[in-house]
């Protein structure tokens, strides 16, 4: 990841990754059965950090894709990768959370806030902020300055606003499509919602 200097001290940076190996042989066996030979294997939240703007990779910033069933989530600090996490939690914990914050505005206004009513953040938003928790916990690590959503959740409408006004951050779409240089405003919806595999389809291409 580079290099950091630390009083007298120079210390090499690098971001560790794992995975289960009965997974990965699950998808080697799978390509090799398809007479295909693997080259490469991705780190899935990884990946989405190739669609960073100019201007977003020079900030510390969160990419979130929200699929079915699962989020990948990545945090970066000047376009280098600090924190990767798969969640969980994915499309259907991102809809509860719209519709609870429409109930929550609904409510009357003297409901406790201690009450089960007033307390919709949802599975979503918690895991959202312990990734988010452990990353400061690393050092001095700052908090993202930015969320950028991707996959199919994040075209639910009102998601943004939600996570926005729960977790003090500002929350927009990713926009890959403007990364590779392509302008069709109508394809928009498109490349947020198949953003994960746009990356994976891009790796390699460079500037």
């Amino acid at each position: 990841m580079g290099k950091e200097n630390r009083q007298e001290e120079s210390l090499l940076e690098v971001l560790l990754v794992a995975g289960r190996r009965d997974m990965l042989d699950g998808f080697v066996q799978s390509l090799r059965l398809a007479r295909l030979e693997p080259r490469e294997i991705e780190v899935l939240p990884l990946a989405l950090l190739r669609f960073l703007q100019k201007e977003d990779r020079e900030k510390v910033v969160a990419i979130v894709d929200i699929a079915n069933g699962v989020s990948n989530v990545v945090i970066a600090e000047a376009g280098n990768p600090r924190l990767a996490r798969i969640i969980p939690t994915g499309l259907q914990e991102a809809e509860e959370l719209v519709a609870a914050g429409w109930e929550l505005e609904n409510l009357p206004k003297h409901l406790p806030s201690d009450s089960p009513e007033a307390n919709s953040d949802g599975i979503l938003i918690n895991n959202l902020r312990t990734t988010i928790g452990f990353y400061q916990s690393q050092g001095d690590s700052p908090s993202p300055e930015k969320i950028l959503l991707s996959g199919k959740g994040a075209l639910i409408p009102g998601l943004p606003e939600h996570l926005h006004s729960q977790l003090g951050i500002p929350v927009s779409m990713i926009n890959p499509l403007e990364r590779l240089g392509i302008d069709n405003h109508r394809m928009n919806s498109f490349s947020v919602k198949y953003a994960l595999s746009m990356s994976l389809a891009c790796r390699g291409w460079e500037d």
